[in-house]
């Protein structure tokens, strides 16, 4: 009995040893088969134009790029921030034609994957572009099981790659458009400086000058051939010697005017003395000076602002400039709501509202020391001067001034003009962050601003209500004075050199 159990297990490890080795033989062959059909698929993909190395490979996680990393510069990195596009998340991106105007549809990016008869195990990304123009970006990539069929396939990835558009060189356009180009579509950007080869670099529309920045300018070397022009024509017209050196001081202050309307389509603003802020008829008497000096030059008044102090002579000198002479007006040096409507009422043709220097008078005398965009006290008093014009429908245009950072630049985006230094010119074509209009007439025409009337009374009263607006204009006169003053002991030193022979 024992010896027929021994065969009967004997027996048995027979047949599994033998089925066991079956088994492998059958394994063994199922591999050389899927090495085969392998060997067949890879040498299919390579006659389609597929390369089988690990870059080409798009799995579930992958995320799609529309650029090559390499050829995106740092600051344009997309990621997920409020200027930024994210690739994991279906963020809308603006187009070019987005940015020119409001009403154009916004350009999104979408990746749809569709199933394919052409493909095994291998993501097919398609670009869908509906009829208005814009596109989707999914979170994520999908992958589907598909089977080969080779001459199909081929023919469907040559229509892809034909219809497919260009997102690489759309998105890479509309990442490298600066902050400085948006800007110019919403708002008419004017250079504040007296450097006019500053005003050629960043091609403003508008210029705009005052003492401060003509002394600043009759330093440099390069400038020094006008002052020498305007200390002759002072002599040559004669008078005393107070007189020959304001005639110096109004050519010299034309002459770069007319320098700058070279460099610029629109118009420049040449400033009336501050010390005349207060004398009505001496502000109209040297403003019609100095637009006959333009035009002695062959330039039509048309093309030039004159710039007056708004104090309530200032307006009512630009008044009588507009409605007598049909000199346009460039009210400066305004940091109070009253001001704002007195001019308004004036008729003038532009208002200055100062920004950076209404910051500062916060800074220095309140707590808060610093101030976000949004709640900084000049640009909200532009925006609320803004507001006001658009909803009463009032000519006057808006030009904010007096900018200590871009950050209140893009802030008033949509304003009707902004006067801004070359520094702060220069970051805004390295910055390259997303700027739309937050000024419109549409949302001014919401506002709820009560329609005021202002005669000379009222005007005083609330004008010295506001102690900020007080404090500001007396300071901003007395210090575009105080560069008068210099500019004109540097005059009266040359032309007593001139005069001498040296």
């Amino acid at each position: 009995m024992q010896l027929d159990n021994q065969a009967e297990g004997d027996a048995a490890a027979v047949d599994i040893l033998g089925a066991v080795e079956k088994t492998i033989t059958e394994y063994q062959e199922e591999i050389s088969r899927s090495k085969e059909e392998n060997d067949r698929l890879r040498k299919l993909l390579l006659d389609l134009g597929f390369k089988p190395d690990r870059e080409s490979q798009i799995t579930e996680s992958q995320q799609l790029s529309l650029l090559d990393p390499g050829e995106i510069p740092p600051e344009q990195e997309w990621c997920v921030q409020e200027d930024n596009i994210s690739l994991c998340s279906p963020r809308c991106i603006e187009s070019d034609s987005d940015q020119g105007s409001p009403k154009d549809s916004t350009l999104n990016q979408v990746v749809e994957n569709r199933k394919s008869d052409s493909l095994s195990t291998k993501a097919t990304e398609q670009i869908k572009t509906k009829h208005d123009g814009e596109y989707y970006v999914p979170s994520e990539t999908t992958t589907h099981s598909q089977t080969i069929s080779g001459p199909k396939s081929k023919r469907t990835r040559a229509k892809k790659r034909q219809s497919r558009p260009d997102l690489g060189t759309t998105n890479k356009r509309r990442k490298m458009e600066t902050a400085l180009e948006q800007l110019k579509k919403y708002t008419v950007v004017v250079a504040d400086t007296g450097d006019f080869n500053a005003i050629e670099e960043y091609k403003p529309q508008d210029a705009t000058t005052n003492p401060s920045l003509i002394l600043a300018a009759t330093k440099m070397p390069a400038y020094q051939h006008l002052l020498d022009q305007a200390i002759k024509y002072g002599i040559a017209k004669g008078g005393t010697e107070q007189e020959q050196v304001t005639n110096t001081m109004d050519k010299l202050f034309v002459s770069f005017g007319l320098e700058i309307l070279k460099k610029i389509p629109g118009r420049v603003s040449t400033e009336v003395d501050a010390r005349l802020s207060y004398d009505k008829d001496e502000m109209v008497n040297r403003a019609l000076g100095l637009i006959a000096l333009y035009e002695e030059a062959g330039i039509k008044k048309e093309r030039v602002l004159i710039k007056l102090s708004s104090t309530w002579e200032g307006i009512q000198a630009g008044r009588e400039l507009e409605e007598k002479h049909g000199v346009h007006c460039n009210m400066t040096l305004l940091f109070s709501f009253a001001q704002a409507v007195a001019c308004a009422e004036a008729k003038v043709t532009l208002i200055s509202p100062f920004v950076g220097r209404i910051m500062d008078w916060y800074k220095e005398n309140t707590a808060q020391k610093s101030f976000e965009a949004h709640e900084d006290p000049g640009v909200l008093s532009v925006t609320k001067i803004y507001n006001y014009y658009k909803k009463y429908e009032y000519t006057t245009v808006v030009m904010g001034a007096s900018f200590r950072n871009t950050g209140e630049v893009k802030a008033l985006a949509g304003c009707d003009l902004l006067t801004i230094s070359p520094a702060l010119l220069g970051e805004l074509t390295q910055d390259h962050s997303t700027v739309t209009p937050l000024l419109t007439v549409q949302k001014a025409k919401s506002c709820d601003l009560e329609k005021i009337h202002l005669d000379e009374k009222d005007f005083r009263w609330q004008h010295n209500e506001d102690r900020m607006a007080v404090e500001k204009l007396s300071d901003g006169i007395r210090k575009f004075a105080a560069d008068a003053v210099k500019l004109e002991t540097m005059i009266k030193e040359k032309m007593l050199s001139v005069k001498n022979g040296q």
